[in-house]
């Protein structure tokens, strides 16, 4: 049997070592673990690199006009830069550096480089959803209530097993809520995968996704899947137009809230959902937040401040039902609002809903489908707990890239619309002539 090593395969293998790590560093243990999560951090921006020097050549064609259509990226960056350096220079660091250097990586370099390789797109997809698979084990191994397997931390929420009967985890990742996250990507890959290929595997790995999505008990993984799938289902049958695709989005989200009364008197979704703690304290969080951003309303309260503020002001968030000291708002926009001002958040959101408003054609491949609803799911799980685009956790590579080959795709999409109808002349009439005909002499 004969071995054929291709640029593609290599260039997959480097992508899913980076993905590897970027796990790793979303582990509980990797958070027990400062100097871990510093390694790791060196090894992927080492991987980045070398990706880099290996594919450039092959893919710097067509580069500069993608890194143009990438403006709200490069708008956020002009933004939030300024932000800091004119009004909070303490908050400055290279960890800012490092964020920009993988946000403009991920959405620009790597998000082109799969546009113009589908292979390597296809591989991209398929680490994304076989990362179920991987997580299964300690899933169950949470499940049990068993905290440490081989080594490993195990995140265990035994208390939703009142609600439930079934205790929720994180697996080896470092919160449930990032494990809901996770499998909510998963989902739409595994699927994607299988439309594919056909192959019964690829149902397997699902089943392990919507398994891992459910036992995480995260409310805003329930949410985020929701609203994606529906989007997808939606898209065929709805004006393509972004005012229509944007509004739907927002009545999904609504929608839940509205028939709150409703589904609480269903027993098993009042207790699946724990309907009685309303929002776990989120709403004390945001209506404290939104006290510190009317404080700051346009510049903020510095990089990254968000945690800090939430530690000074633990007995006050408590008071007001919001349990979570060193963790920023759980909600990525208001988070970035405390941060850095209204006008960097609101760039921000246009970070995320630009590249979804841009996906305007109604493709069938399965491919642009599981971008389509990735995309979502990142935008709404935004609303419930932090998605930074920048980051090394897998969350964050995986929110970055998608993101970017949305914007990509419809970029392409957009031009290809433009050529199309400049092709097309316009039929040309011409008046119409009558020509009298001659007259008959008629002589006597």
């Amino acid at each position: 049997m004969r071995l054929t090593i291709t640029r593609t395969s290599v260039e997959a293998f480097l992508l899913w070592l980076i993905y590897a790590l970027s796990l790793g560093y979303a582990t509980e243990y990797a958070r027990d673990t400062v100097s871990a999560r510093h390694w790791i951090a060196l090894a992927i921006f080492g991987l980045l690199a070398l990706f880099t020097v290996f594919t450039f050549r092959r893919y710097r064609t067509g580069l500069l006009q993608i890194a143009r259509g990438a403006w709200p990226l490069w708008t956020y960056f002009l933004l939030l830069c300024s932000t800091i350096l004119v009004f909070h220079r303490e908050t400055f660091s290279f960890e800012l550096i490092g964020y920009m250097v993988v946000s403009g990586f991920g959405f620009v370099y790597l998000a082109h480089c799969m546009s113009q390789n589908e292979a390597l797109l296809v591989s991209w997809i398929k680490v994304n959803a076989v990362v179920a698979v991987v997580l299964l084990p300690t899933i169950l191994v949470g499940m049990a209530g068993i905290d440490v397997f081989m080594g490993i931390p195990i995140v265990v929420k035994s208390f939703y097993a009142s609600y439930t009967g079934i205790r929720a985890t994180g697996g080896a990742l470092e919160l449930a809520e990032t494990l809901g996250t996770q499998m909510a990507i998963a989902i739409p890959c595994a699927w994607c995968m299988y439309r594919r290929s056909g192959h019964w595997s690829y149902l397997l790995v699902f089943s392990a996704a919507v398994f891992g999505l459910v036992v995480s008990q995260s409310r805003g993984a329930y949410a985020a899947i929701y609203v994606a799938l529906a989007i997808s289902y939606l898209a065929t049958r709805i004006s393509p137009r972004p005012s229509i695709k944007l509004a739907s989005i927002v009545g999904l989200i609504v929608a839940p809230y509205l028939a709150m009364d409703l589904m609480s008197q269903v027993d098993f979704l009042a207790n699946w959902l724990r309907l009685d703690l309303g929002m776990s304290g989120r709403e004390g969080g945001w209506e404290f937040a939104s006290e510190l951003v009317a404080s700051e309303p346009f510049v903020g309260h510095g990089f990254q401040q968000s945690s800090e503020l939430t530690v000074i002001y633990d007995t006050v968030l408590h008071r007001m039902g919001f349990r979570a000291a060193g963790a920023s708002f759980h909600n990525t926009f208001i988070s970035k609002a405390v941060d850095s001002g209204l006008i960097v958040a609101f760039s921000y959101v246009m970070l995320f809903v630009v590249p979804i408003l841009r996906d305007r054609e109604l493709h069938p491949d399965p491919v642009r489908v599981c971008i389509r609803t990735v995309s979502v799911v990142v935008l709404v799980s935004a609303l419930f707990k932090d998605m930074n685009i920048g980051g090394v956790r897998s969350i964050a590579l995986s929110t970055t890239i998608f993101l970017g080959l949305a914007n990509v795709l419809g970029g392409r999409d957009r031009l290809l619309r433009r050529q199309s109808s400049a092709r097309v002349t316009r039929p040309e009439y011409r008046d119409e002539v009558v020509i009298d005909a001659p007259r008959e002499v008629v002589t006597a």
